[in-house]
């Protein structure tokens, strides 16, 4: 930030949350088939749809539904929530299946994304946690049309 040194690493992530460290590969569900996927987080269809590379959310069982929406909320931050892609579907399989250590996930999210800053109020708060006063930083542009 500015000349300064912020840690931030998986374990920061989980200290910052008060999270205990896990040893869990979030990598892993990558390679998980989507076959396996489907039949754990849906109902009434056992195979991922042939051609296409979503869900449909309605095929999700309920409580897998409740998890969706924390996941587009939060972990992989979506409006289109009417489909579920491939990478959510992992996701949602992984945290019905495993245990996930959150702090990689989100490390490795942030390092990843490019088209926004993702988990912004984790930064701040990291940043604020380590005495960075960015109360200056926030500024409103107008938009001229």
């Amino acid at each position: 930030m500015r000349g300064q040194y912020i840690p931030f690493s998986p374990l920061t992530i989980l200290r910052y949350y008060g999270l205990e460290n896990m040893e869990t590969d979030v990598f892993e569900s990558a390679n998980t088939n989507p076959d396996d996927v489907v039949i754990s987080i849906c109902q009434g269809i056992d195979h991922w749809p042939i051609g296409s590379s979503t869900l449909d959310y309605r095929n999700l069982l309920p409580q897998v539904r409740t998890l969706d929406k924390m996941v587009s909320a939060n972990l992989l931050p979506t409006t289109h929530t009417s489909t579920v892609t491939m990478e959510r579907a992992r996701l949602l399989h992984w945290l019905q299946t495993k245990t996930l250590d959150i702090g990689n996930y989100i490390f490795a999210n942030v390092c990843h994304i490019r088209r926004c800053l993702a988990f912004p109020s984790l930064i701040t708060g990291i940043c604020e946690l380590h005495g960075i006063d960015l109360s200056h930083e926030i500024t409103t542009v107008k938009r001229t049309m």
